[in-house]
C-alpha cells in the first residue's frame, strides 16, 4: 500500500476510534471540538510515522553506507521526511474533515425550529439529585391559564401531575432533599386573572402532603426560593393600592413558624435575592446600589434606601463558593409611559461582579434589555464548578463565562430560550430553558450539556423538533 495512504487511513481510524468512544453531548462548536480534531491530529502523526517507519523497515532492510556516499544518503533522507510529511499531512486533513462530520451531523448544533406547541410549559427546577425535573404547566386546562405542577424525568419522560385545583402553581423548587417542593400558588377570579390572594405553599414529591406557609397574607407572594440546609424558605409577599405597590422580604421555616420580615421595600423585579452558601444570610441590593447582606436572625427588617428612582437591580445571584454575588444593574426607560413590575422597561444593564473579601465591585458585560425576557424568566445564574462559572442569557445564545468576564463556550436554543431561577442542576453540567415561538404565550422545556453544548427538548418533543 502506497504510504500516502498510510497516512489516510490511520487519521480516518483515529478520528472513528474518538468519535465511537465519544457520546453527542461531548460535541460543541467550542474548544472541545478543536481539541478533538487536535487529538486526532496529532495521534494521526504519531501512528502514521510509526508505522511508515515500522513498514520501511520490513520492506527494505538497513544497508551500510560507505563514506563517499554520505551526500547521497542525506538526499535521499530528506525525501523520505518530505514524503512522510506529505503522507500525514493528508491523513491528518482527512482527520479533521471527519470530526467536522461527526460534529455536523451529531444535531449539537441547534435543534430544530419549534412548531405546533400546545401548552405553556414554564419555570423548570432540577431536584437535588438531578433525576427529575418539576415543571409548570398549564397543559391540564389550557383555555383557563391555570398552571399546575408536574414532575418528569431528566429525559422528558413518565410526566406525573403533582398539584390540582383553582390554585395557579408557579415558581416551583426542590427541597435540598429532594422530599418537597415549594411553590407560588396564586388564586385566580372568574376572568382567569391574578388576584391579591398569593400564597406560599409547600407539598410532597408524593403529591399526598400540601400545606399553606403563609395563611392569613393578604398581598402577592412569589419568588419562594429554599435556603441550602433546608431549614428556611424565602419569599417576597407584594401588597398593591390603588396609587403604590410594595415589596417586603420573609423568611419562614418550612414547617410554617417563625414566620418574619428581613427587609422593607425591595426592589420586585426578576429574581430580587439570593441565599448564601452557608444560608446564614440573604443578599438582596437596592436602589442606591448597596449590597444588602442581612441576616436570617435579624430583629428588625431593614429598610432598603431608594436614593435613585429610576435605577434596577436584577439577578441577584450569590456565587457557589460563597466569595462573591453577581447581579445586573440598568435603569428605568423614561420614555415609556408604563414601567410594568415585570421588568419590560429596564433598559442600559450591566451584569456586575461584587467580592466580598475587598468590597470591590466590577463591571463585567453589558446585558440584554429585560423586555426580552418572560415574567419568570432570568439573566444569570451560577454554574457550581471547581472555579464558579456564570450562565449569562443574551438573548440569542446563553454564554457560559468566568467571573472575570472570559468566555468559555456559547450554547443556542430554538429561539433564543431563557434561563429560569433554576434552571441549573447541582453539578453545573446541565442547563433548562424555556423556549417558545416569538409573539406567542406557548413554550417548551429544553436541556443543554453546558460542556458540549448539545441541545434537546424534554416536553413536548414531537413539536419541539418541528
Amino acid at each position: 500500500m502506497p504510504w500516502i495512504l498510510i497516512g489516510l487511513w490511520t487519521g480516518l481510524a483515529v478520528s472513528l476510534v474518538i468519535a465511537v468512544a465519544a457520546t453527542p453531548d461531548d460535541f460543541g462548536l467550542n474548544g472541545i471540538v478543536i481539541g478533538f480534531i487536535v487529538i486526532c491530529w496529532a495521534v494521526g502523526l504519531v501512528a502514521g510515522a510509526g508505522i511508515s517507519a515500522v513498514i520501511r523497515r520490513l520492506r527494505k532492510p538497513p544497508v551500510t553506507t560507505a563514506p563517499e556516499s554520505k551526500a547521497s544518503e542525506k538526499r535521499s533522507w530528506a525525501r523520505r521526511a518530505l514524503l512522510r510529511l506529505a503522507q500525514l499531512a493528508v491523513g491528518l486533513i482527512a482527520a479533521g474533515i471527519f470530526a467536522g462530520l461527526v460534529y455536523a451531523t451529531s444535531g449539537a448544533s441547534r435543534p430544530a425550529p419549534l412548531s405546533g406547541l400546545r401548552w405553556t410549559d414554564e419555570t423548570p427546577a432540577w431536584s437535588p439529585n438531578g433525576r427529575e425535573v418539576v415543571f409548570a404547566s398549564n397543559r391540564a386546562a389550557p383555555n383557563r391559564g391555570i398552571d399546575q405542577l408536574y414532575l418528569m424525568q431528566p429525559n422528558g419522560a413518565d410526566v406525573r401531575q403533582l398539584t390540582a385545583g383553582r390554585h395557579d402553581a408557579r415558581e416551583p423548587s426542590f427541597s435540598p432533599d429532594g422530599k418537597e417542593v415549594v411553590f407560588a400558588a396564586n388564586v385566580l377570579d372568574r376572568a382567569n386573572d391574578y388576584t391579591e390572594k398569593g400564597a406560599i405553599d409547600l407539598i410532597s414529591v408524593d403529591g399526598n402532603q400540601r400545606r399553606s406557609l403563609t395563611s392569613g397574607f393578604h398581598g402577592d407572594a412569589g419568588n419562594p426560593a429554599w435556603s441550602p440546609n433546608g431549614r428556611w424558605i424565602a419569599f417576597v409577599e407584594t401588597v398593591s393600592t390603588d396609587s403604590a405597590s410594595r415589596s417586603d422580604l420573609y423568611v419562614v421555616r418550612p414547617d410554617g413558624s417563625d414566620l418574619h420580615r428581613l427587609a422593607i421595600d425591595i426592589d420586585d423585579w426578576s429574581q430580587p435575592f439570593s441565599w448564601a452558601p452557608d444560608s446564614r444570610q440573604v443578599a438582596l441590593v437596592g436602589a442606591d446600589e448597596r449590597i444588602y447582606r442581612i441576616g436570617v436572625d435579624a430583629k428588625r427588617p431593614v429598610r432598603v434606601t431608594h436614593d435613585n428612582w429610576d435605577a434596577v437591580t436584577t439577578d441577584v445571584a450569590w456565587s457557589p463558593d460563597g466569595r462573591e454575588v453577581a447581579y445586573v444593574r440598568g435603569h428605568i426607560d423614561t420614555s415609556t409611559c408604563f414601567c410594568g413590575a415585570d421588568g419590560s422597561d429596564v433598559v442600559d444593564r450591566n451584569l456586575w461582579i461584587l467580592d466580598l473579601a475587598n468590597h470591590r465591585r466590577t463591571r463585567v458585560r453589558w446585558m440584554l434589555d429585560s423586555g426580552s425576557l418572560g415574567d419568570f424568566g432570568v439573566s444569570v445564574t451560577w454554574l457550581p464548578a471547581r472555579k464558579p462559572l456564570l450562565a449569562v442569557f443574551s438573548g440569542s445564545r446563553t454564554a457560559v463565562i468566568t467571573a472575570g468576564g472570559r468566555k468559555i463556550r456559547s450554547i443556542k436554543t430554538p429561539n433564543g430560550g431563557m434561563l429560569t431561577a433554576g434552571s441549573a442542576s447541582t453539578t453545573g453540567r446541565q442547563l433548562l430553558f424555556v423556549d417558545g415561538p416569538d409573539n406567542s404565550y406557548r413554550s417548551a422545556i429544553f436541556a443543554a450539556d453546558t460542556h458540549g453544548g448539545r441541545i434537546r427538548p424534554l416536553t413536548q418533543r414531537g413539536r419541539a423538533a418541528g
